[in-house]
């Protein structure tokens, strides 16, 4: 009996212990996304700097000193160093600046800073429960035979203060407080197209959108509790016919194209790193995973548009761009749509097109992100993004070669683009971990590993290359090297759930029956929504000679997806002995 499988997939998690205080005043759980509202408005500071500002989110109190966390780069704007904390009622108060906590010295984008007041304001929530997202893809002799995403669509919620300017009551600037709903794309960082970010701390991926100036916010989830820091918004931005920046520094103004993820860090990271400032705070921490908002629940909650010409491609996908992040896909679409149809002289039309394939693909639907992101490169032959778009809806739709293809041009444009002098760039690792796939997939194995190993020379700390990479290495029977990759993915993150089952593999590989069933166990403990999983793990267990078993988790498999084929086969089989 063979076992068919392969996880392709990112995802990193962190964590520290930490001890609670539950002396401080805090909101209780929240059970609508209007009662998170108003949970996330008391907890949410702007950070003031006489100029553009940034948010932060308050997380402890010691006497009158208030903590707050925020993102490092929202207190790089001003020389003077003179910050004001304004709270959600308006009062203002110093920010010491001999108190600003850069963590790693600003090398992670993340900071504490203080202030002191005799009222008494609510303190955030803390979750170190992020379930891990990643998608699973399985090939049989080498035709691509099927996916399932593991922990995407969960809803959580941004808050913060953007700058937006109102020219006809300018004195309200910074004042205006923005709340967005959305849900999460990805927890690894292998969907941020600007690898720099990576090293600064940006792994979480989500669709909420954010405006210049949310930088610091809280992002919380479902039951109100904190899970990250906002930072920045990546993707793409345009002024007049210039594409000026792949990230923006959500601590600024005066964009014309906002289009893409937003990201942050996760409150892990902060959490880990968080003792080596010398701080000591009494942080309340929980590790329990949150209550379920159905993304339709966040349907009625329609994020203001900045453009408002609608003879203006702008206004289309920036419309397509907002619509898109509570769910509205079909909507989106159609307003990407109308972008492609305005002629504009100094528009690329090639961003709406690139949208629209984004879009489809993150919707599923592959054959119209092909369609799309050809069309955007057409276009716009030198767009890196274009080009990645490209060769991810080609790899999905099997065709491996033009993938191939695409994924070396869009590594070959972001070479191209590296900045001459005075510019932090990197490689992005995740285009080497796409491309690693598609080789070994194209049968291509010694140059899938080599093309792994570049992704984690680029970034060592990336589960998935490490697990991709060891399976790749079972596969060309190299049993040893296998465990120690899979074994360094498990290390850097236990609770990726295709390490374990890929362990299972390996264990499987070399009749280790007792091993194997220990790590598919693992793994559907982490994904218990994964037939895959519980199908290879009944397979184990039938060959360890425990049918009664074998049969129970093949069950589960079709429980979860009544026409998954390989649980059907593998059942008959078993059935028929």
């Amino acid at each position: 009996m063979n076992i068919k499988q392969i996880y392709i997939g990112l995802a990193l998690t962190s964590g520290f212990a930490i001890t609670l205080n539950l002396s401080n005043p805090s909101p209780t759980v929240a059970q609508t996304p209007q009662e998170i509202q108003k949970i996330a408005r008391e907890i949410t500071v702007r950070i003031d700097d006489n100029f553009e500002g940034g948010s932060g989110v308050i997380i402890a109190k010691q006497g009158n000193t208030y903590y707050v966390a925020t993102a490092a780069h929202v207190l790089e704007r001003t020389k003077s160093g003179n910050y004001t904390a304004v709270t959600h009622d308006g009062k203002r108060y110093p920010i010491n600046s001999l108190t600003i906590k850069k963590l790693q010295n600003g090398a992670v984008d993340l900071a504490v800073v203080s202030f002191v007041s005799d009222r008494n304001y609510p303190v955030a929530k803390i979750s170190r429960y992020l379930a891990q997202t990643y998608e699973r893809r399985s090939f049989n002799n080498g035709v691509f035979d099927g996916a399932a995403i593991a922990n995407q669509q969960q809803a959580i919620f941004v808050s913060g203060y953007p700058n937006l300017y109102d020219e006809s009551n300018p004195d309200n600037f910074g004042k205006t407080y923005i709340f967005n709903p959305g849900q999460i794309i990805d927890t690894s960082g292998s969907a941020i197209s600007d690898p720099t970010n990576r090293s600064r701390g940006y792994y979480l991926t989500y669709s909420n959108l954010t405006h210049e100036g949310m930088s610091g916010g809280a992002v919380l989830d479902a039951n109100a509790r904190l899970i990250a820091i906002h930072g920045r918004n990546d993707g793409v931005k345009r002024v007049g016919d210039q594409i000026i920046a792949r990230t923006l520094d959500e601590s600024k103004k005066n964009f014309n194209i906002n289009f893409g993820n937003s990201i942050g860090i996760p409150i892990t990271i902060f959490l880990e790193l968080l003792p080596s400032t010398g701080l000591q705070l009494n942080l309340e921490v929980e590790n329990t995973a949150p209550r379920t908002i159905p993304i339709s629940a966040l349907d009625s909650w329609m994020p203001p548009i900045l453009a408002d010409d609608r003879v203006n491609p702008v206004y289309w996908i920036n419309r397509g761009n907002q619509l898109w992040r509570i769910g509205k896909i079909k909507e989106a679409q159609d307003a990407f749509d109308r972008a492609t149809q305005i002629n504009d002289k100094v528009l690329d039309q090639s961003i709406a097109w690139y949208a629209k394939g984004f879009v489809s693909g993150f919707n599923r639907d592959f054959q119209g992100a092909l369609k799309s992101c050809t069309r955007a490169v057409e276009l716009s032959p030198e767009t890196y993004d274009g080009w990645r778009c490209k060769a991810g809806a080609e790899y999905r739709t099997g065709k491996l070669s033009q993938a191939l293809i695409s994924i070396d041009r869009a590594i070959e444009l972001n070479t191209k683009a590296r900045p001459k002098t005075g510019t932090l760039w990197r490689e992005n690792p995740t285009d080497y971990t796409e491309r690693g796939e598609i080789l070994f997939v194209l049968d291509r194995k010694a140059e899938a590993i080599a093309s792994f190993r570049k992704a984690i020379e680029l970034d060592d700390r990336m589960a998935g290359a490490w697990s991709n990479m060891g399976f790749v290495q079972m596969k060309m029977g190299d049993f040893a090297a296998a465990e120690t990759s899979i074994d360094r993915a498990i290390a850097i993150d236990p609770k990726f759930a295709p390490a374990w089952a890929n362990r299972g593999r390996l264990f499987y590989e070399r009749k280790r029956y007792i091993e194997s069933i220990a790590a598919y166990d693992e793994a559907a403990k982490l994904n218990p929504q994964d037939p895959e999983i519980w199908t290879n793990r009944g397979a184990v267990l039938y060959l360890a000679g425990n049918k009664n078993q074998a049969l129970q988790s093949i069950d589960q498999a079709l429980s979860i997806d009544p026409n998954y084929k390989p649980a059907q086969e593998i059942r008959s089989q078993i059935g028929s002995n």
